[in-house]
């Protein structure tokens, strides 16, 4: 097969992820959830607002039974993101992965993978991976502004650039940039004004430990995004973001967390500018880019490049990926500089296993059998001086899973916290305490 041949059969295989209407069937929990542990009448959708999302079983509920999502294996128009961002709060990635897996997987992409002339074409790149921290620190040492994305339904995204911070900070970083801070918001502890994506529980485990580590938090969305056009936005984040960091000798050393594309060094249309592009524009500073959504399970931004990977050198830990090796990967020009890639989620009692750290362990709390259903989050004590508070603050971690009358969360070590147990209702029914050693 000749290289034109590859690429032709390459685009009509990403025809067919976006408009083949043919769907995997696939896991069933998101309909044994509803069916089981969310009950309730179909409502309009209309009547859910963005603040009843936080954390909360009900929102989830509300989405899954109004939208009448998964149904034949068939999720509405755009609905299927929102809903997966509510699984993604509560700490459910089983079900961001069915949700996502649902909408994207397409009979065209699988039989290409199918294609042994396909197969060995790629196999002729040879892929050099690096270790990850090492290659994202030892580059950073010689820019000032880094920037990575996340994928917001994704929270292994987070979880990986928490795992970083410390060592950005030893780097040099001096500002931690975060596009889910609100311009109004609490700035000094994180609680629901902080940002909206804040509020989920590796996103405050960031600006907690950014706070802790004395990162100088930025803020620079567009306030009124919702009236601008894509290039709007993006051109008024690069400004907030420059003037919020430059001084008189130049700019603070400077980390940057964005969604998705917004720090693409290129685009292929003319007619679009990301905020990075913007910014290197008014700053004349490249910033150095890194990419978490392109080789990640079942994320939109990720077409072949994930399962072509697994399937020829099936990794098992996070690895980097330079732009200079990845193009026989992705099929078009390298619009980043470093490519992080995420192996497949592997569950401890149903909790994602790159929840773990060194200084975090995996905890089961008992679940009373006249309790059930509930979430059970876990606070941070101190942040909890009144009941109010378990409506402001964020948990630490959450599940509504249970195996053996038990969920499991995953606490930071020596830490004290209070235990939440909620109904579907997201009405507190019981609380507990736990020390964590």
């Amino acid at each position: 097969m000749t290289h034109t041949q590859c690429l032709m059969k390459i685009k009509f295989a990403l025809f067919f992820l976006f408009f083949c209407a043919t769907i995997q069937a696939q896991n069933n929990s998101v309909v044994d959830l509803r069916n089981n542990i969310l009950k309730n009448t179909y409502v309009n959708k209309q009547n859910l607002f963005i603040k009843d999302s936080f954390n909360n079983l009900n929102y989830a509920k509300l989405l899954i039974n109004s939208w009448k999502c998964l149904d034949d294996n068939t999720v509405v128009n755009n609905d299927w993101g929102t809903l997966s961002q509510a699984f993604s709060f509560l700490g459910d990635n089983i079900n961001v992965i069915n949700t996502s897996i649902n909408h994207l997987q397409t009979l065209g992409q699988l039989e290409i993978l199918k294609d042994t002339n396909f197969i060995n074409s790629i196999k002729e790149n040879k892929i050099d991976f690096n270790n990850s921290r090492k290659l994202i620190i030892d580059e950073f040492k010689h820019n000032q502004i880094v920037m990575f994305n996340e994928a917001h339904d994704r929270v292994q995204t987070r979880a990986y650039f928490l795992s970083l911070l410390s060592d950005l900070k030893k780097a040099g970083a001096t500002c931690l940039a975060l596009e889910t801070l609100n311009e109004s918001g609490n700035l000094k502890v994180v609680d629901k004004t902080t940002g909206y994506y804040s509020s989920e529980p590796v996103c405050a485990q960031i600006i907690r430990e950014a706070i802790r580590l004395g990162f100088r938090l930025i803020p620079y969305e567009d306030t009124i995004g919702y009236k601008h056009t894509n290039n709007q936005r993006d051109s008024i984040q690069a400004e907030n973001l420059y003037n919020r960091i430059k001084t008189k000798n130049g700019i603070e050393k400077t980390v940057v967390l964005a969604g998705y594309g917004h720090i693409a060094e290129d685009t292929f249309s003319p007619e679009f500018k990301s905020m990075a592009m913007y910014f290197q524009s008014i700053s004349k500073i490249n910033p150095l880019t890194v990419n978490q959504c392109e080789f990640i399970e079942e994320s939109y931004m990720s077409t072949l490049s994930k399962k072509v990977v697994d399937i020829i050198y099936n990794p098992d830990s996070v690895f980097a990926i330079t732009k200079e090796y990845v193009k026989g990967v992705i099929f078009n020009e390298p619009l980043y500089d470093i490519y992080i890639y995420h192996p497949t989620t592997k569950y401890i009692r149903n909790r994602p296993n790159w929840l773990l750290s060194p200084e975090k362990k995996l905890v089961q709390i008992p679940i009373p059998n006249n309790l059930k259903p509930v979430l059970i989050q876990t606070y941070v004590s101190c942040e909890i001086k009144t009941n109010e508070d378990y409506n402001m603050f964020i948990p630490y971690d959450q599940t509504f899973y249970s195996v053996n009358d038990c969920a499991d969360l995953i606490l930071k070590k020596n830490t004290k916290y209070k235990v939440v147990f909620r109904n579907s209702l997201n009405e507190i029914i019981r609380t507990s305490e736990y020390n964590s050693k």
